[in-house]
């Protein structure tokens, strides 16, 4: 609250999270440059912000409020960089098993970073590139929605294959953003790290 330099510095002046923020999500260095002194309006916000979440242990859980505070990092992270949403996912693999739904997270995370992309496509920022073997994919997709959608199952078998669908999404948006050796290599590095550990 009361430091001269802003988040994106200190993370700069982090042996851990610079390592972090460069090598493994992508980050480039005057990213971290930016400097914009702190103003008695910026301490102000913070220490009624924390005043506000401090106030609201009464009603939630403090985990809550912190897992929420991280969950919205994290999709901010997602949408400046969509590629990050990858990473993330592949390293949360081994781990989603320890959620009740793991499914449902995973399909959050790649529904996430796919609005992330599809914005940056807009934008300009991102290119999608389509080969005949998305084509193949697509039509694979697209029978397994008609095959839920049609199917005697009712609104489960339509539920399943709309997840199926939009994890299905999760390769189109891999393909599309992973292009470079060292976003490659990055992938590498983190299914190895999540493995280890």
């Amino acid at each position: 609250v009361f430091s001269k330099e802003n988040i994106a510095v200190s993370v700069g002046k982090s042996v851990f999270f610079r390592a972090l923020f460069s090598d493994i999500f992508g980050y480039r260095g005057e990213s971290f440059r930016k400097r914009t002194h702190a103003t008695k309006f910026k301490s102000a916000i913070a220490f009624v912000l924390g005043l506000i979440l401090g106030l609201l242990t009464l009603v939630v859980h403090p985990v809550v409020i912190i897992g929420t505070l991280l969950v919205l990092l994290v999709v901010a992270l997602i949408f400046a960089v969509p590629e990050i949403g990858i990473i993330i996912a592949l390293f949360g693999l081994p781990f989603l098993s320890f959620f009740d739904e793991p499914t449902i997270m995973l399909g959050a995370i790649v529904f996430i970073t796919f609005i992330s992309y599809c914005i940056k496509l807009i934008r300009g920022k991102r290119i999608v590139r389509f080969e005949i073997i998305d084509l193949t994919v697509l039509f694979f997709a697209l029978l397994i929605f008609l095959s839920g959608a049609i199917s005697a199952g009712g609104i489960d078998s339509y539920k399943e294959a709309l997840m199926t669908v939009e994890l299905m999404l999760g390769y189109f948006i891999t393909v599309n953003l992973m292009r470079t050796s060292e976003w490659i290599k990055r992938c590498a590095k983190v299914i190895l790290a999540s493995g280890t550990i």
